[in-house]
């Protein structure tokens, strides 16, 4: 570009950029985002040459110039398209934690972004009305979706409630004390996801990766997603204690899919209320 460069060439850019379809909206989300960090980190421009002994620093700061010019024209040509708003939503991190992808944004999270639960009463047409679920053990919970889950041993304070099935690849593991109450989400498989706009922590607990998003605790045992949904906080020691208490029970005999499917529809805990 020469001294004096047409703005005009940001937008034939940016065409290109629009015009571009490598086939997956993920792709060109990284090209994208690598173009942005190469001029933010100063890496596409050649090496500053010294001249009589003087360095051109000025080169640097006319690159930067550039970058944020070209972002301004990014940001007006892309505006109109849902792309766009996408593109420009600020992913501040990722963390993966077995099957869950915690996806921590800066600012407000995507107008697409709605409640699983609410897209389900949505999409059924009609109110869910929960009905008492059967009463589990942790074996027999294991029995009848022909998964060998782990589940905690030690839970001080706790007492053992129930436990319910979640499809064929989850089951949620409840206790409680008094008016507390302490549940645990144990899944494998599938993918699954968490928007946050709130701070996401993590820290090595006795040996564990344990993540912390939305007052849910994460971690993963024995091959298992486990999340723990509590309404008070436990200190790091007691944490360690309940993640270490994670173990697997007695063998269970594999089951098809249709085998736990119709085990889960006989022991579910929600189903539609009928038509009026």
């Amino acid at each position: 570009m020469n001294k004096k460069h047409d703005p005009t060439a940001f937008h034939t850019t940016v065409q290109r950029l629009e015009a571009f379809d490598p086939g997956s909206p993920l792709i060109k989300e990284r090209i994208y985002n690598r173009l942005i960090d190469k001029m933010d980190n100063r890496t596409m421009e050649p090496q500053i040459q010294n001249k009589d002994g003087i360095s051109m620093k000025q080169a640097k700061w006319r690159k930067g110039l550039i970058a944020s010019s070209l972002v301004l024209c990014l940001g007006g040509a892309f505006s109109t398209t849902s792309y766009a708003h996408d593109l420009f939503q600020s992913i501040a991190a990722k963390f993966q934690v077995g099957n869950m992808t915690i996806t921590k944004y800066e600012g407000e999270l995507p107008d697409s972004y709605s409640s699983p639960s609410a897209g389900a009463e949505e999409e059924s047409g009609r109110p869910t009305e929960v009905q008492a679920p059967t009463s589990l053990s942790v074996d027999e919970a294991r029995a009848a979706i022909g998964l060998n889950f782990p589940a905690p041993t030690w839970m001080e304070g706790y007492e053992y409630v129930n436990s319910v099935l979640h499809g064929t690849t989850m089951a949620e593991v409840q206790y409680a004390s008094g008016d507390q109450s302490v549940n645990f989400l144990i899944s494998t498989g599938g993918e699954n996801e968490i928007l946050t706009t709130d701070e996401v922590t993590t820290e090595l607990i006795d040996g564990v990766n344990v993540y912390k998003a939305n007052g849910i605790v994460m971690w993963e045992s024995h091959g298992f997603t486990v999340e723990l949904y509590a309404q008070e906080d436990f200190d790091n020691v007691t944490l360690g204690k309940i993640i270490g208490s994670f173990t697997v029970g007695a063998p269970v005999k594999p089951l098809t899919e249709d085998e736990a499917a119709k085990n889960v529809q006989e022991r579910a805990g929600a189903t539609a209320a009928p038509a009026r």
